[in-house]
């Protein structure tokens, strides 16, 4: 098995240092533009222990552009347009990116 979790939050963090040189804090107060993910959103378990940040994942999030269309799938067999604004980086959007990307290192 090759385990990639060093490695991967390593670069993954690398990253988003080096986009943004002031860390930022706070999430975003969500918009009926921009919300349109929430609902959608799994409820946060307990998170477990990762290599991964959850601060790296955060700041990542936060320098995505707010400009320009994102890739959206409408339903589970859709087929993806970029149709929506930048979702809403909420606590709960940070927190489902976290838990799926720290489940991708694990793998």
């Amino acid at each position: 098995m090759i385990r990639l979790d060093n490695s991967l939050s390593a670069c993954f963090c690398a990253v988003a240092i080096a986009l943004v040189a002031v860390e930022v804090k706070a999430y975003e107060v969500c918009t009926p533009e921009n919300s349109y993910l929430e609902n959608e959103l799994s409820p946060l378990s307990e998170m477990l222990e990762s290599a991964l940040p959850i601060e790296c994942v955060k700041t990542a999030q936060l320098t995505l552009p707010k400009q320009g269309y994102y890739g959206y799938c409408p339903t589970d067999v859709g087929r993806p347009a970029r149709t929506h604004p930048r979702p809403c980086i909420s606590e709960l959007y940070v927190g489902n990116v976290y838990e799926h990307l720290s489940d991708v290192t694990t793998c």
